[in-house]
C-alpha cells in the first residue's frame, strides 16, 4: 500500500502540472496477507484505509479477461465462465490487518471494491444480468 502525502519532502513528484507535491511511502505489502494471490481491485478510502480484493493467480485470468474482437479490439467480459472465490484485506493506514475476510464463490467479472464512509461497496456487473 502506498499512501500519498502533500507537502515537502524527500522525492517530490509533480502531479499533472497542477503544481501539487506528493510524497509516496511504502506502508504494507497486500501480498503478505494473501500470498499466491493477485490483486485484482483496491481502493484507499478517506481515512487512508486499504481494501485490497484478491484472488488466486489461476482464477484472476478469469476475473478480469478480456475478449478481443476481430477488428483487433479489446472489450472486458462481462462475466466469468467459472466462479471464483476471493479475499478481502482491509488494512488500516498504518499498514496493519484491520479485517480479513473470505468471500463465497462469485461469477462477476471486472470487480471494483470501494472505501466509502460508512462501509465499503463491491460492484461489478451481476452474473444474471442481460448481455
Amino acid at each position: 500500500m502506498v499512501t500519498p502525502q502533500a507537502g515537502p519532502g524527500p522525492e517530490p513528484t509533480n502531479i499533472h502540472d497542477s503544481g501539487l507535491e506528493c510524497v509516496f511511502r511504502r506502508v504494507a505489502d497486500v501480498a503478505s496477507w494473501v500470498p499466491d494471490h493477485d490483486v485484482i481491485s483496491a481502493g484507499v478510502g478517506q481515512d487512508g484505509d486499504l481494501l485490497a480484493l484478491a484472488t488466486t493467480k489461476a482464477a484472476s485470468q478469469h476475473a478480469v479477461a478480456k475478449t478481443m474482437s476481430p477488428g483487433g479490439a479489446e472489450f472486458p467480459t462481462t462475466r466469468t465462465d467459472q466462479p471464483y472465490k476471493a479475499t478481502l484485506v482491509h488494512l488500516n493506514q498504518d499498514g496493519e490487518l484491520a479485517n480479513y475476510l473470505e468471500l463465497p464463490e462469485t461469477f462477476v467479472a471486472h470487480p471494483r471494491i470501494q472505501p466509502l464512509p460508512g462501509g465499503p461497496v463491491f460492484g461489478g456487473r451481476r452474473p444474471d444480468a442481460p448481455l
